[in-house]
């Protein structure tokens, strides 16, 4: 099948086209580097991304790192309800 929408993999930072392609990033991940810094600048540069989300424990890690990218680009880690009204207001 072809993505209805795209799906950036952390190998390379660029989308896939179809689920073949998508399958042989997803296997390449178990074993290459994570280039996380890309992925995010791509998002924002190429997607017109500006604010991204976490879901997971309070550490807040991804939201760490991708104010380290960019300051500018909003970021919350939704945990409880308290996170989730914090992340309902950047949409």
């Amino acid at each position: 099948g072809v993505a209805q929408m795209p799906v950036l993999h952390n190998v390379d930072a660029q989308a896939r086209p179809d689920a073949a392609a998508m399958c042989l990033a997803l296997e390449q991940q178990l074993y290459r580097p994570v280039r996380w810094v890309d992925t995010i600048l791509n998002l924002k540069e190429n997607y017109g991304v500006n604010a991204v989300i976490e879901f997971g424990t309070p550490a807040r890690t991804l939201v760490g790192l991708n104010r380290r990218i960019d300051r500018k680009m909003g970021a919350v880690c939704i945990h409880d309800s308290a996170t989730l009204e914090e992340a309902l207001k950047l949409v």
